[in-house]
């Protein structure tokens, strides 16, 4: 059959649903599936199939202009794990890459390695308590994460349930997320008080909330997580309040996503690549000792074999989809990990890794660089750095 972009699966559907599921069917969602769960691809006209630009593709954008200059409302219920313990911190500084010796309150954002140094798994972790982390991976990742971490705990003395069905996870983001959120909760939401990477407890309504200030789409937002019992409760409050931030689903998630430069586990990244050429070194405290460190030094000193960069085409018009060959001076010499159309830029982009052995950043991005859309060469600009706001200021504002 016609593998057309975007497909949704047929079988297995509705297997597993939050509990928005029925307020965002009413709402217009179309859904796909992630790992069972029904998750809104947007919400508007329904879905058809094509290689070309569709009448939906209007809802999509404005979702993205909605996170990008409004507010947004995302079901981005997701994967997540209990690892406690008097060994917790200890397990947690062996299986991350960053330094997960933080204070009760912050997250980190880092990922979990092979002996090789390739990512077995893409994580956000919350330290809980003094013998308590959660660990939060997307939907997509949930057994993946699950079955790394089990098969790498057993020499520690700690604990690990998954949790997933206990929680679920409204985002509100957008650059007009925190005057929306405080109008809902006493707690204040400025800089000084709740700063980026920390979670706090917020009263919303009736409801205890856990805040994490954290995004995927690279704005100024908070994930809300509530116990599952509570879900229902929180939907509603939301949805009682004045100019209630526009529904989102996981196509304008995605299209913000690729402007900002952050990768997805499984796409951009998996267990046969790095950090160093994902372009994660960032997340990497060599100050520490974790799993897969030896390899990763081994590979610094050696010189990137490849390097993720980002792609977007000059010209406004073709669309891509994942998996076209990347160009350079002729030759082709990668293929794209994902793509978008990119509203904020204008234009389509994508992700793709490309040799580097030898190459300096300079002659890697001099280069004359193309991607091959339906039989045709369409240039392309390249960097190594977020084509949207690369300095973060807009997500820590």
């Amino acid at each position: 059959a016609m593998h057309w972009p975007y497909t949704r699966k047929t079988i297995a559907r509705g297997m597993r649903r939050t509990p928005f599921y029925a307020a965002q069917k009413a709402a217009g969602a179309n859904f796909t599936s992630a790992n069972g769960w029904e998750r809104p691809l947007y919400f508007g006209r329904p879905m058809t199939d094509s290689f070309n630009r569709q009448d939906w593709f209007v809802d999509w954008r404005d979702e993205h202009v909605a996170l990008r200059e409004d507010v947004g409302l995302l079901d981005l219920t997701f994967g997540r794990f209990l690892v406690a313990g008097k060994d917790a911190e200890q397990a947690m500084q062996w299986l991350c890459n960053g330094n997960m010796s933080v204070a009760v309150g912050r997250l980190v954002y880092c990922q979990m390695l092979n002996e090789q140094a390739g990512i077995e798994a893409d994580v956000t972790v919350a330290r809980l308590g003094e013998q308590e982390y959660l660990v939060m991976a997307s939907a997509g990742a949930e057994s993946q994460t699950y079955n790394w971490l089990a098969s790498q705990l057993d020499d520690f003395n700690v604990s690990l349930v998954n949790m997933t069905s206990s929680e679920v996870t409204l985002a509100v983001m957008g650059p007009r997320s925190r005057e929306w959120l405080q109008s809902l909760t006493p707690s204040s939401l400025a800089n000084e008080d709740f700063a980026f990477g920390r979670f706090q407890r917020l009263d919303i309504g009736y409801l205890p909330v856990r805040a994490q200030r954290i995004t995927y789409v690279g704005e100024l937002g908070w994930e809300l997580h509530v116990a599952s019992e509570y879900a229902q409760q929180l939907w509603e409050t939301i949805m009682a309040t004045e100019q209630t931030p526009r529904l989102c689903g996981a196509m304008a998630v995605d299209s913000c996503r690729q402007e900002k430069g952050f990768r997805h586990w499984g796409h951009d990244m998996g267990p046969f690549d790095d950090p160093l050429a994902a372009g994660l070194g960032f997340c990497c405290d060599l100050a520490t000792d974790f799993m897969g460190k030896q390899s990763l030094l081994a590979k610094q000193q050696l010189g990137h074999a490849s390097r993720l960069l980002q792609l977007r085409l000059v010209d406004a018009d073709p669309l891509l989809f994942g998996k076209e060959p990347i160009v350079r001076n002729g030759e082709i010499v990668g293929r794209l990990t994902s793509a978008t159309y990119a509203w904020h830029l204008g234009c389509a982009m994508g992700m793709g890794y490309v040799p580097s052995e030898g190459c300096t950043s300079e002659a890697l991005l001099g280069a004359d660089y193309a991607v091959m859309v339906e039989g045709r060469l369409v240039p392309a600009k390249v960097s190594l750095q977020a084509f949207y706001d690369p300095s973060h200021g807009r997500m820590r504002g």
